[in-house]
Order: C-alpha cells, then sequence, then structure tokens
C-alpha cells in the first residue's frame, strides 16, 4: 500500500458497516467490501482477501444458528453444493466472469422483486428440493462468488426469518471454505494478502458482533424486508458494473 492513511481512511468504516450488515442480516457484507477494496488490490485479490475475512467472522455467528438452524435443510444443500462448487470454480476461472455474473444478477432482481411483491414459496421442501437448491447455489457461488441465490431460496419459504438466517449462515461457511480451497488450488495464490486480511478482520468481525447482537431484538418481519431489500440493491449493483 503506497497510502497507509487513504487504505485505513476508507476500508475502516467500509470494513464495520459491511460487519455490521453481514452479522444483522446474515448475508450482504462481501459484496460491500470487495468492490471497495478491489480499488486498492485487483479485483481476484479482494474477493480473496473478502472471503477469508468473512469466513473469520462467520466463525462468530455460527454459535448464534444453534437454536434455529435445521438440519433437514443445511445438510440437503451442502450435499447438492459439494458437487457442483467445483464446476462453478473451474468455469470462473475458465471463461468471463462478467457476464455470467451479470446474467445471474438479472434473474436473482427478477425473483427479488416477485418476492418484495408478498409472494413466498407454498409447494414442497423436501430433502431432494433443498439438495437442488443446493446444487444451483453451489454452482452460482463457485462461479461468481455471489451467495445470495441460496438466502432468496430460504427466504422465499416459510420458515421464519430467524430460521432462514440461520441456515444461510452456516451453509455459506460450508460454501465460502470451499470455494477458498478450489480457488487456492486453481490460482496458487501466490500473494497470500495477509497484511489486508489482518488490518480488515477485526474492523469486520466487531461490525459483525454488533450486527448479531441487535439482530437479536430486531422485529422478524423488518429483517425478512431488509435482507430482501439488500438482495435487490446487491443484485441492481452487480447487474450495473
Amino acid at each position: 500500500m503506497d497510502d497507509l492513511a487513504i487504505f485505513l481512511g476508507v476500508l475502516a468504516p467500509v470494513s464495520l458497516i459491511a460487519g455490521f450488515i453481514r452479522g444483522f442480516t446474515g448475508l450482504g457484507g462481501p459484496l460491500i467490501l470487495v468492490p471497495t477494496l478491489s480499488l486498492f488490490i485487483p479485483p481476484p485479490a479482494a474477493a480473496w482477501v473478502v472471503n477469508w475475512v468473512d469466513v473469520i467472522a462467520n466463525i462468530k455467528l455460527l454459535p448464534d444458528t444453534r437454536a434455529h438452524v435445521s438440519r433437514s435443510i443445511v445438510l440437503p444443500l451442502m450435499v447438492g453444493s459439494v458437487f457442483t462448487i467445483p464446476l462453478g470454480v473451474y468455469l470462473l476461472v475458465s471463461i468471463d466472469a462478467t457476464i455470467m455474473r451479470r446474467t445471474i444478477c438479472a434473474a436473482i432482481l427478477v425473483a427479488a422483486l416477485i418476492l418484495a411483491a408478498g409472494w413466498r414459496y407454498r409447494g414442497p421442501t423436501g430433502t431432494l428440493v433443498w439438495v437442488a437448491v443446493g446444487a444451483f447455489s453451489g454452482f452460482i457461488l463457485g462461479a461468481t462468488s455471489i451467495a445470495l441465490t441460496a438466502a432468496l431460496f430460504l427466504h422465499a419459504g416459510q420458515q421464519r426469518a430467524a430460521e432462514s438466517r440461520a441456515n444461510f449462515i452456516v451453509w455459506v461457511f460450508f460454501g465460502a471454505c470451499t470455494f477458498l480451497l478450489l480457488m487456492g488450488y486453481h490460482r496458487g495464490m501466490a500473494e497470500p494478502r495477509f497484511y489486508e486480511i489482518a488490518i480488515l478482520a477485526p474492523l469486520y468481525f466487531a461490525g459483525t458482533s454488533l450486527g448479531a447482537r441487535y439482530h437479536a431484538r430486531a422485529d422478524e418481519h423488518l429483517v425478512r424486508r431488509l435482507v430482501i431489500g439488500l438482495i435487490i440493491i446487491v443484485a441492481t449493483v452487480g447487474l450495473l458494473r
């Protein structure tokens, strides 16, 4: 970094805000932090750093999910995604990720707008359905590093907002770890970027802890609206970038 003061002046507050949103809603932090960090380091390195920072902070969120997480949902999600994340990562390192990201963001935006209008999925949600959701979401996570697809499906169902948040936190921790391992294998990551991770992780972690504390007092319907609103914003930004 040529100018540490500017780096900290910009990234410190953004990291805190991104962490707060991650802790409060259960998602969205990396999608705020990655584009900001990309102003200072190459985008692939930014994605690498932020995913590590998010995995570290996610450890704070995992214990809070015990009362709400559903194994009958999370385990099928993991089973489905473990086979498709590698395929997505292969495509990510092989083809133009921008085209794929914009296509998927457009589809997510349409679906999120439908949810915002009040629609909820009332069909069957058995094991095979969640395996299929995991496979689809894992492929998209691997190909674009976008994890919102699983959140969209989870919040479209009949689960309470706290249950959807807990299920997403557990699944995305598994998915992000798998993504990082595969990216490290494909790209080698000659630059570990320990310096940036060491600076951002404590700030992001602090924001995540604060967001998680406020989430416990939040109204369920407010949380659901905020999640859907955040998905709409992120999908729109991803579509226009």
